[in-house]
């Protein structure tokens, strides 16, 4: 027997998709005919496979003319002559799917189809879509792409979509969903939640956190290619969330929240479409986005966010395993360890040494440059970065691992501070950060490459500086991948969780700003506040007044001030770390926020109401491998 990889077309191609599916949900049965617009290029072969998943069985398949095509299934796979020439084929099937909070499942209340093959994929290739839904009236559907029709007729309502980006994976979800939708602007996208697990006001707070997300998207990597964006959450969904490039699904217990990760795939899987037969690339975009939309938003200080959001570049082991460029979905579990990790990280590692501008230029220039309708791959997009990157792209993307080194006889000579950098296994070159600290305090950032010679694991490097500094740090906000010996500087995110909150009877809303562990509620402020979280109001507490002062911080009344910038405690959120008298952390939580706030890896933070960081201060790791002192 020979084995064909599920990306093997036989030279046989979709174009187009136009689905008429029927739900009957009283049967739990699903009825579909589905034209596929099909091409065929290259060498003929005799017979071609088409794909489903395997609780669809296949009743008729026609060709344009309307005479029967042999076939014959063997569980989710159809095979059938190949066609000659481009021509338009009818497959009819039906099913009964039951794999709720997997994949495709049909209730008298809900008919989700997403991570289900319902269409007739062929190679995984991508193609454009019309889906004409038949449904109960008393329901709603969403599919890919725009509503352009629906219409009530007795017990039964119609809807049309259509999806003119070729996309590799489809969704679909119809039942009694509540909506909540916004009035049409001209030139605006128009936002709307649909759900069956989220009340009125959880859906409005839902539209109002996804805006910004939205927009900064269409205004960084190019107009939003779709009239609007639909935030779907699903109590049949259980794979956390998936794509659908006009919206997304999302898993019970998850919203009311901001997603920069889904929306992100309209670019990185829609205006470009990937298989997962080769990579996980639009994944490492998708995880990358998550850091970059926190980085980059117009939103409060963005100097100060660009520190506070720069996401964990910390190697797995398993990124050993394999490169990134060979890590599609037959890898097993490795294939997401590589997308969703390793890519992630090197691709902010990118964005760092190009510059933001020049990384997102060359990201436009592939969303506008790719050949529609054709599956992207990483060495599409290398061949957009150019020649220069290439030492780059063999070291982080074709390379398994990541660097290995360690910083030595660190000296300042003539003007220059010099060093050897030493590396264990395979040399990288390495475009770094380093902060140096004066006699007087003064701290420079500046950048210095780590360039080793041949196959030397020792090289000398060196950086002009005008005055001899006492001490130093590379790579002070963690961009590099690496393994790190020791925790780094203090960060919200992870004590307001580890630490015992201690909360004012009178401040009991303001514990909802952040993600607190346990909770003691008391009005007696604690004998002891060090590896405390401590939330109240310096009117409640006398004692948060010089731990406020040591953060910064002042209060009148419901304002607080920070470094210029004051924010109303009844619509907004601060918090920060700072030292009781024996060293130890004590965390100030003041102010209500509508969702818990995002700090990242700042000590302190300022936010909107929403929990959109506004302000702060992220603290550079000067201690460790990376460190030194003179």
């Amino acid at each position: 027997a020979e084995h064909f990889p599920e990306e093997t077309n036989f030279g046989v191609l979709p174009k187009h998709y136009e689905l008429n599916l029927r739900v009957e949900p009283e049967r739990s049965r699903v009825v579909v005919d589905c034209k596929i617009d099909l091409v065929t290029s290259g060498e003929r072969k005799p017979s071609f496979f088409i794909r489903l998943s395997p609780h669809y069985k296949v009743t008729a398949l026609k060709s344009a003319s309307g005479e029967a095509i042999p076939f014959t299934q063997a569980g989710g796979v159809v095979c059938a002559p190949t066609p000659v020439g481009s021509t338009t084929w009818t497959i009819s099937y039906e099913g009964l799917p039951d794999l709720p909070r997997f994949a495709g499942t049909v209730t008298k209340k809900e008919a989700m189809l997403t991570d289900d093959y319902f269409w007739p994929s062929i190679g995984r290739y991508p193609a454009t879509t019309t889906m004409h839904a038949d449904i109960p009236a008393n329901w709603e559907v969403i599919s890919n792409g725009t509503r352009t029709a629906q219409t009530t007729e007795g017990d039964r309502k119609k809807a049309t979509f259509v999806n003119n980006l070729a996309i590799s994976y489809l969704s679909f979800s119809a039942g009694e969903f509540s909506i909540t939708r916004e009035a049409p602007v001209a030139g605006q996208i128009i936002h709307a939640v649909m759900a069956n697990n989220m009340s009125e006001e959880e859906r409005k707070l839902q539209m109002e956190l996804q805006k910004p997300v939205i927009d900064f998207y269409g205004k960084t990597f190019g107009p939003w290619p779709y009239k609007g964006w639909v935030t779907l959450s699903s109590e049949s969904y259980g794979g956390a969330a998936l794509e659908g490039y006009s919206y997304a699904t999302y898993a019970p217990n998850w919203l009311p929240d901001s997603d920069a990760h889904e929306p992100s795939h309209t670019y990185f899987g829609g205006v470009i479409s990937n298989t997962y037969l080769r990579s996980f690339w639009n994944e490492s975009f998708a995880s990358f986005c998550e850091g970059f939309y926190e980085r980059e938003v117009e939103i409060g200080n963005r100097e100060e966010r660009r520190l506070a959001f720069v996401s964990n570049p910390f190697p797995s082991p398993t990124w050993n395993n394999g490169i990134i460029v060979e890590s599609g979905v037959m890898t097993g579990d490795l294939s997401a360890d590589l997308g969703y990790g390793k890519g992630a990280v090197v691709l902010q590692m990118l964005e760092h040494e190009m510059g933001t501008e020049a990384f997102v230029a060359s990201v436009r220039r592939w969303l506008s440059e790719h050949p529609k309708g054709t599956p992207g791959e990483w060495e599409d997009y290398f061949a957009v970065l150019g020649p220069e990157y290439e030492t780059f792209i063999d070291q982080w993307f074709r390379r398994p691992g990541w660097a290995r080194f360690r910083i030595g006889n660190v000296r300042y000579e003539d003007g220059h501070l010099k060093g050897d950098v030493t590396f264990t296994g395979t040399p990288y070159r390495i475009v770094s950060d380093l902060l140096v600290e004066t006699p007087g305090g003064s701290r420079n950032l500046v950048r210095v490459t780590l360039n080793p010679t041949g196959k030397e694991a020792t090289s000398e490097w060196s950086v002009a500086l005008p005055e001899e500094p006492v001490r130093g740090a590379f790579d002070p906000y963690e961009r590099i991948m690496m393994m790190r010996s020791a925790t780094g500087p203090a960060q919200l995110s992870r004590e307001l969780g580890r630490l015992q909150a201690v909360v004012h009877p009178d401040a009991q809303a303001w514990a909802n700003s952040a993600d607190l562990g346990r909770t003691t509620v008391t009005p007696d402020f604690p004998a002891n506040p060090a590896n405390r979280v401590l939330v109240g109001h310096p009117d409640q507490w006398p004692q948060l007044l010089p731990l406020l002062e040591q953060a910064g911080m002042t209060v009148n009344g419901n304002e607080l001030t920070y470094d210029g910038t004051t924010i109303d405690l009844t619509k907004g959120g601060a918090a920060a770390i700072v030292a009781a008298a024996d060293g130890q952390p004590i965390v100030l939580l003041l102010g209500q926020t509508r969702r818990p706030m995002k700090t990242g890896k700042a000590r302190i933070a300022l936010c909107n109401e929403y929990g959109f960081f506004l302000r702060g201060l992220t603290e550079p790791r000067m201690e460790g491998e990376l460190a030194f002192r003179l």
